[in-house]
């Protein structure tokens, strides 16, 4: 089982981590020390992309240059621009957002779109910013407060870690607000330059302006996102469509499967589009479940795993099993020797018997940030070749890094997660490190239009 945990809940319930005030500069350097042990004990191999002498270096460089004291979020942007040089989604420290909320004063007031390409920033909402002047959704936004969009993006990428560029950008969008205020002095207002097709202007925007929302309703969309994350709804020709927003409640996933299968076998619906954009994965056992429901041979999603040993590893366990006896399984992992390595073959998953089990056509929807477990399920719905995937390529990588396991920085008590395992998916190779690749590529504001071109084209044919 590969999970993903969502950080600020599991380090919010498993520390108190939080500290305030400012740290003297030699035990910023002891931490950074053990940021680089931490890593290097449990990591199965850090350095796949970034060579171990290059960090080295930039890991001196970094306690070079830590001369002064620094508070936790200076500090928090040092390292985390370090791990983000090794390009593993799953190495990652908690984001400082306390003191982010703390200063609701400076929230950026819009939701964006970051991009490696132009258009780097696009605004997502619509403005009314009176005496009759709008501003539409989807516009260009040039630069804020003389900052280029190109600049903003390649600096918040350079503080999100990931395997690709484009889901550094993606992933960024998430938190602007935060990004924005952290990277760049605060001035109190927002001068947005924007180019709102072909036209071109100027508007200063103060974090409090109440905006006008318009197509997009985004605050209603994070409501409904927040109490629904799985989702099913029909075209008027009958497709249905279902939205996964993530991959993290295995028992409310069932209840959402077995209700919506059963239903589309009542309709007698042909047509099932899958929509993973933006799910940034969680347990893949709710793929296994959603495969179960698509495929009736047996099937994995994994190929093998190396899982290498260290206390981290061995700590969690504990943790895990607190006030619990321990069994023959767990004994024998706590006996293992640190830094060793083990090879888990996967074995196939003999379908169960379901009254309900899809057997119409499906199209799944991906983008740069389909991720973790829900690109994991995606390559094995393209290996089994059981219908079309269409959008971009995936944040996560067929040949991936992932099970988390926790740590805490000793100076500043910074939350650290670090990966535990190298997951081979089924059809990957030694050499795969690339996203599931779509057999339409397409943007990812064109992929359910795509699907249900290709749905209509099908039809007819």
């Amino acid at each position: 089982m590969k999970t993903l945990l969502l950080y600020s809940i599991f380090f919010l319930a498993a520390y108190d981590v939080f500290s305030q005030g400012h740290f003297k500069a030699a035990a910023l350097r002891q931490d950074i020390d053990s940021l680089v042990y931490y890593i290097e004990s449990a990591h199965p191999n850090p350095y796949y992309r970034y060579s171990r002498v290059k960090f080295y270096r930039d890991v001196e460089k970094v306690k070079r240059n830590i001369s002064e004291d620094m508070d936790y979020t200076a500090f928090y942007l040092v390292a985390q621009r370090l791990i983000a040089k090794l390009q593993d989604g799953h190495i990652d420290l908690e984001m400082p957002l306390h003191t982010f909320q703390e200063s609701k004063v400076y929230t950026f007031p819009l939701k964006v779109v970051l991009s490696m390409n132009k258009p780097y920033i696009r605004s997502q909402e619509d403005m009314d910013l009176g005496h009759n002047r709008f501003m539409n959704h989807d516009i260009e936004i040039l630069s804020i407060n003389g900052i280029t969009g190109k600049k903003i993006v390649n600096d918040v990428v350079d503080l999100v870690t990931g395997e690709t560029a484009a889901f550094r950008a993606s992933y960024g969008s998430e938190y602007f607000g935060f990004y924005f205020d952290v990277l760049y002095p605060r001035k109190g207002f927002f001068e947005i330059s924007y180019n709102d097709k072909g036209r071109k202007g100027t508007v200063k925007l103060l974090p409090g302006d109440s905006l006008k929302l318009g197509k997009l309703q985004v605050s209603t969309e994070k409501a409904e996102k927040a109490t629904s994350p799985y989702a099913m709804t029909y075209t008027a020709t009958g497709t249905a469509i279902m939205k996964l927003d993530d991959f993290l409640d295995l028992e409310t996933f069932k209840v959402f499967a077995d209700a919506s299968f059963s239903e589309l076998k009542r309709n007698g619906t042909a047509n099932l589009v899958i929509d993973l954009r933006g799910n940034l994965g969680g347990d893949s056992d709710v793929g296994d479940y959603l495969l179960q429901y698509l495929l009736n041979i047996p099937f994995r999603q994994y190929d093998r795993v190396l899982e290498k040993n260290s206390e981290l590893l061995k700590n969690r366990l504990r943790m895990h099993r607190k006030d619990k006896t321990l069994s023959e399984e767990d004994s024998l992992l706590l006996s293992k020797p640190n830094g060793s390595i083990d090879t888990i073959k996967t074995q196939d998953q003999v379908p169960l018997h379901l009254s309900s089990r899809f057997s119409g056509k499906v199209y799944v929807l991906v983008n740069s940030s389909t991720f973790s477990s829900a690109a994991d399920f995606a390559q094995a719905f393209s290996y089994y070749k059981r219908g079309k995937i269409i959008g971009e390529e995936t944040g996560g990588l067929i040949l991936s890094f992932g099970d988390i396991v926790p740590a805490v920085l000793p100076q500043t008590r910074l939350p650290l997660v670090v990966s535990s395992k190298l997951y081979f998916n089924i059809g990957a190779n030694e050499n795969d490190w690339h996203g599931v690749l779509p057999d339409i590529l397409c943007t990812s504001d064109q992929t359910l239009e795509k699907a249900l071109t290709l749905i209509g084209i099908d039809d007819k044919g």
